[in-house]
């Protein structure tokens, strides 16, 4: 009995393609169980669902995070956690393009320096550029575990939220300082959840 190496489905003898992920299927990428064993207890067997798996290119990987992870530590780390995954968004960016379209490390400076502004347009552009990706991937088959797709409106909710939460901060000064707090934590949280979509797809594409 074989199944998917990608997700674990139980494949059609001779199947071409996994009916449940949509991967290709070749002789070698084929694994048989043995009686009693779990198809999920098998190392090296790629899970979708796992929330800290790798998304492994051929010149790199981009490590996937807890989206409760995300949250709490930008939150506790008041938003330096997110000028790392900023870095970390720009430069798989960079990697999956095979070409420099923005600097991690100039991203992240500037960010600093303008106290936020900056990264305000980074974030942005971070969105709006895997958004494309995303697009010009065209027609994958999604139908995976823990794969879920970013609000549609999520370059508006980025942009104007950000615009809002620094606004807010400026004028309240630590009167709104938690609740502008949490929605900064959401908003990167997305940003992380729009970029590991689009990196699965192009990683699923790819085999």
């Amino acid at each position: 009995m074989a199944f998917c190496q990608q997700c674990g489905t139980k494949l059609a003898e001779g199947a071409l393609f996994c009916t449940e992920c949509g991967a290709k299927i070749n002789n070698d990428d084929k694994f048989v169980f043995k009686k009693g064993q779990s198809r999920l207890d098998l190392e090296g067997v790629k899970s979708y669902s796992s929330e800290e798996e790798e998304i492994n290119f051929e010149d790199f990987s981009f490590k996937k995070q807890s989206p409760a992870k995300v949250f709490i530590l930008s939150v506790i780390t008041f938003g330096i956690y997110g000028l790392v995954l900023l870095y970390r968004w720009l430069t798989a960016l960079n990697k999956v393009r095979n070409k420099e379209v923005f600097s991690p490390t100039l991203a992240v400076i500037l960010s600093v320096i303008s106290l936020g502004i900056a990264s305000i347009y980074f974030s942005y552009k971070t969105v709006k550029e895997f958004e494309l990706l995303t697009k010009e991937l065209g027609d994958v088959n999604t139908n995976i575990k823990k794969l879920n797709p970013p609000p549609k409106n999520i370059k508006e909710l980025v942009l104007y939220g950000s615009i809002f939460i620094s606004i807010l901060s400026f004028i309240s000064g630590f009167t709104l300082f938690i609740p502008l707090s949490l929605a900064n934590g959401y908003l990167i949280m997305i940003i992380q959840n729009a970029v590991e979509y689009s990196l699965s797809l192009k990683s699923i594409q790819k085999l």
